[in-house]
């Protein structure tokens, strides 16, 4: 083999390995994408579907509401309706197994609780605050629309971001500019500055 044909086959290999080492990097990104989306919840896709059970193999009730603690801003679990005579029950965040667009699914129907069962729970449906719908305004009293969607973190159980539509446009309102949550409303900071990422045009 002469010296230019060792020098050709040491840059056929050379792209060879490079061009591995790519699609390695590729797949990778792809993976850490998935996951990275994987992580965040909107609260709308929850509402209303159904919850089964992995041990039961079967559908053991649907998701009613998502109970939230006001001052953490903080998913404490899923409150969910069962069979007629069954009543109301509750998913704490924890048991969560897996969901997707078709529904939830619990580890087993032995996870669901009493709503009186756990403090924190209890006092979340005692406050009855409800985040979808919950008004927005700042701190100097400025209207700015109502909540029609948050962003859950499923794996901290944190409320992430908050989905507001005004009468003209629509925000999304990062939780650290979130002041307070009560039965009423959702108070916000007035010094609030929104990106171009942050706030859509509503269609004409």
């Amino acid at each position: 083999m002469t010296n230019s044909q060792q020098k050709c086959l040491d840059i056929r290999h050379f792209f060879i390995w490079d061009l591995i080492r790519s699609i390695r990097l590729i797949r990778i990104i792809g993976i850490l994408c998935y996951n990275y989306f994987e992580m965040f919840l909107e609260a709308s896709k929850i509402l209303n579907k159904p919850l089964a059970a992995l041990e039961e193999q079967s559908k053991i009730g649907d998701i009613c509401d998502i109970l939230i603690d006001p001052e953490k801003g903080q998913v404490l679990g899923y409150l969910v309706k069962g069979g007629l005579f069954s009543g109301l029950k509750v998913l704490p965040f924890s048991d969560l197994a897996s969901y997707d667009d078709e529904g939830m699914v619990a580890k087993s129907q032995e996870n669901l609780v009493e709503c009186e069962s756990i403090e924190r729970i209890a006092k979340a449906m005692k406050d009855n605050i409800k985040i979808l719908q919950a008004p927005v305004r700042t701190e100097n009293g400025q209207n700015l629309g109502k909540v029609t969607d948050f962003i859950i973190d499923t794996q901290l159980g944190t409320i992430t971001k908050y989905m507001v539509e005004g009468l003209t446009d629509q925000r999304i309102i990062p939780s650290d500019q979130i002041v307070q949550i009560t039965p009423a409303e959702i108070l916000v900071k007035d010094e609030m500055q929104f990106s171009k990422e942050e706030t859509a045009e509503m269609p004409a």
